[in-house]
């Protein structure tokens, strides 16, 4: 499959959401849905797999030990996750939901509801991991993220200059 498959598959959901999506030069896409979900797309022409991974919320420092166990659980045999695994990236404490399919295995329904199904999913941990955020004022803060997005935090600034100024932000 090509980088044209992919932009096919961009127009449908594109067309869907309202949204002119396309793929740049290396394959990479980025869409917010909900407006609170900024939904990275990877496209890896060697293996001609499509990889899609969200930001679902961060851990504080002491919350690990309560919450590495629910998460660990979730991604035993993906039942938690729908097939996605969710991940820590160590330096921040940021998790998130990654997922990759073959390109090939992807028409535009397909795509769509798989989309649609990591969204659901990133939502359900983001509201589980809010409500476990045991940190003074965290239930205004969480109100406050639901009505904005919030700014760009350290990993997201950080995949964006690994992936250069390749996603296409709507």
């Amino acid at each position: 499959m090509t980088i044209e498959r992919l932009s096919e598959l961009l127009t449908s959901v594109g067309a869907t959401l309202g949204m002119d999506l396309q793929p740049d030069e290396n394959g990479q896409c980025c869409l917010r849905l909900n407006e609170t979900f900024d939904v990275f797309l990877d496209y890896d022409f060697s293996s001609e797999w499509l990889q899609v991974f969200c930001l679902v919320g961060y851990i504080g420092e002491e919350e690990h030990e309560a919450i590495y166990s629910p998460l660990l659980e979730a991604n035993l045999f993906w039942t938690g996750t729908e097939g996605a695994t969710l991940g820590l990236a160590p330096d921040d404490g940021s998790v998130y939901l990654c997922d990759k399919k073959p390109l090939d295995a992807l028409g535009p329904v397909e795509f769509q509801a798989w989309l649609e199904t990591l969204l659901k999913t990133a939502e359900r941990y983001r509201s589980w991991l809010d409500a476990s955020d045991p940190s003074p004022g965290g239930e205004e803060d969480q109100d406050e993220l639901s009505e904005n997005q919030p700014p760009a935090e350290p990993a997201e600034a950080e995949l964006a200059a690994k992936f250069g100024n390749g996603f296409v932000r709507p």
